[in-house]
């Protein structure tokens, strides 16, 4: 996640124990991820970064990359990666402003 962060040109503004916050380029906003790599990342979290998206392909593009990096992340540190399984399901989601 950090390294999607990253490359979306958000910055980190400031690091507490192994939790990281980044702000992006041009909201004021500010979200804060795990710095471990083999930390999960909170559903919360994860939900915050895909409503940045401002546009369903952005967050499809979004839970993508977040997805492959986190599988490059758990090669890195050995971590087995599970079986793919598909699992289809809506969310509802209360309107952004």
């Amino acid at each position: 996640m950090v390294r999607l962060l990253e490359s979306n040109q958000w910055r980190l503004v400031r690091q507490r124990g192994s939790h990281r916050a980044f702000r992006p380029p041009v909201k004021p906003i500010v979200v804060t991820v795990p710095g471990n790599w083999n930390d999960d990342l909170p559903i919360g979290t994860f939900k915050s970064i895909l409503r940045k998206g401002a546009t369903l392909p952005e967050t499809k593009r979004n839970i993508r990359e977040a997805i492959q990096l986190h599988l490059e992340a758990m090669r890195e540190v050995g971590e087995a990666i599970p079986d793919a399984i598909t699992d289809v399901d809506f969310v509802e989601l209360e309107p952004v402003s």
